[in-house]
């Protein structure tokens, strides 16, 4: 999945190749449906998240986008909707974090980095309504 992702595959296709790959895997390696599902969907949002980070995109784009690949994969994969939240979220969230982390201006200064990763954490999370505005 991270081939895809470099390879310069949209997030979109970058997820879903992702997904099954990671979902093949998981499987072939005994785990149950559900721990199938969530691996999928971790890999998607990553794959997802790295091709965005990749293509040059903001941070509130790549979180959106990581989390949309998140939330496609555990549709396709079943997953049980009770468990979405816990799963999807750290996805959308670390792809905040790895985003603002990589643009330049932010490089060197944690704090600044730190508050642009929760800003677009927050929107994706209201974009992909997982989390209501205060």
């Amino acid at each position: 999945g991270q081939n895809a992702a470099v390879a310069g595959d949209d997030p979109e296709q970058a997820g879903e190749v992702a997904a099954s790959a990671a979902q093949s895997a998981a499987r072939s390696s005994g785990l149950s449906d559900e721990q199938t599902a969530e691996v999928a969907v971790t890999a998607a949002g990553h794959a997802a998240g790295s091709a965005a980070i990749a293509a040059g995109g903001a941070p509130e784009y790549v979180a959106y986008v990581a989390g949309q690949a998140a939330i496609n994969a555990a549709t396709t994969a079943g997953l049980n909707t009770q468990l979405l939240p816990q799963v999807i979220i750290p996805v959308f969230a670390r792809a905040a974090g790895r985003a603002a982390a990589q643009r330049s201006a932010n490089g060197r200064d944690s704090t600044k980095a730190l508050e642009v990763a929760a800003k677009a954490a927050s929107e994706a999370g209201e974009k992909l309504a997982f989390m209501t505005p205060e």
